[in-house]
């Protein structure tokens, strides 16, 4: 079992500034998708709640259910405990589902994953987590910056 606790580097996350923001994402059976495999069938999408407040930030589905993630990308490796790596595939990124978590900066591009009943299956599931996060939460606030200052006449 990975220290929920572990510090991970994570620059996306760093980028985000503070507010709240949603990010909708694809869900299969109710869980979240990361890197999500196409089907021939509509999916769902959850929306998550984002708040950035100083050194933490804080997701919640909008919807109140619990939350797991599973990142389905066959082209990502991650290395087990004898150092090996290995195809993972799909994998699951919480042990069990849980109904928010944070990621709390530590400093620089320092952070860990916290909350009630947090526990991660592997470091690099949490950091690919953060990372994909991270880089549409920024995508999404610079969108918004940009609609904003055009709107005020700025040529941007």
């Amino acid at each position: 079992m990975t220290d929920r606790r572990e510090i991970f580097s994570s620059p996306d996350l760093s980028k985000i500034i503070p507010g709240t923001s949603t990010l909708g994402v694809p869900t299969f059976r109710d869980i979240l998708q990361i890197a999500h495999i196409h089907t021939n069938r509509d999916n769902a999408i959850a929306r998550l709640e984002l708040t950035r407040q100083d050194d933490e930030l804080l997701i919640a589905r909008q919807d109140g259910r619990p939350i797991q993630v599973w990142i389905n990308d066959y082209s990502y490796h991650e290395e087990d405990p004898s150092g090996m790596n290995y195809l993972a595939g799909s994998v699951e990124v919480f042990r069990e589902p849980i109904t928010s978590f944070s990621f709390e900066h530590e400093g620089g591009f320092n952070w860990r994953v916290t909350g009630e009943g947090v526990e991660t299956a592997h470091i690099a599931r949490v950091k690919r987590l953060a990372a994909t996060i991270g880089d549409y939460a920024v995508e999404k606030q610079e969108k918004a910056i940009k609609r904003a200052l055009e709107r005020e006449g700025y040529g941007v």
